[in-house]
């Protein structure tokens, strides 16, 4: 009898160790992004009347440092190693490199309506800060909170960005005009996999 309780309670711990989720994609011990950090995102373009015409997968990759202004970037680059963005977290939040200056890109700490102009996707954006410490859903950092961020180009809405302080940029959605005036989507990137 002893021996069957045994094995049964093998059985037991065994299913418990073996029913726990486990993910490969998200790591236990939160970093900051550095050298060989990965992003992986599903990319998302939309055509002038805002339908999806192309969904793929896309992969950001911190490849290398560049000493730019007197500071030292993170090269964000693609498959092909184009620049995607050059980027460093400091005091005041996430900065990218662009215009030959530092620009605010995402602030933290951030109070909602808080507002900034930076430099971002070829123009002068005004910032504002639209929600803090809110949850998103459809990433592996779901139960993790972000602040989103609005852009503004010529009064026009261009960007919005959702960030996180581990993970940077979990999603972001970008605006244009079509031929009739009216500010559609252009596309939307929402992060899959992030491994640092």
């Amino acid at each position: 009898m002893k021996q069957y309780k045994n094995i049964l309670f093998l059985l037991l711990v065994s299913s418990v160790f073996f029913s726990c989720k486990k993910t490969a994609e998200v790591p236990l011990a939160i970093t900051k992004p550095r050298i060989g950090t990965a992003w992986t995102y599903q990319l998302d373009t939309y055509g002038a009347g805002g339908t999806t015409f192309t969904s793929n997968t896309v992969t950001y990759k911190a490849t290398n440092e560049q000493t730019l202004g007197g500071a030292t970037w993170f090269n964000i680059t693609d498959s092909t190693t184009a620049t995607i963005y050059l980027l460093k977290q400091k005091t005041g939040g996430l900065f990218n490199y662009a215009n030959n200056t530092a620009n605010v890109l995402c602030k933290e700490p951030a109070g909602v309506n808080d507002t900034y102009s930076g430099f971002f996707n070829g123009a002068v954006t005004n910032f504002t800060v639209k929600e803090i410490n809110s949850t998103i859903g459809g990433s592996p950092f779901a139960d993790y909170t972000v602040n989103k961020y609005e852009g503004v180009q010529a009064g026009v809405l261009k960007d919005i960005i959702w960030f996180n302080a581990d993970a940077w940029i979990v999603r972001r959605e970008t605006y244009a005009l079509n031929m009739s005036g009216v500010n559609n989507i252009k596309f939307r990137c929402r992060l899959l996999k992030f491994l640092y």
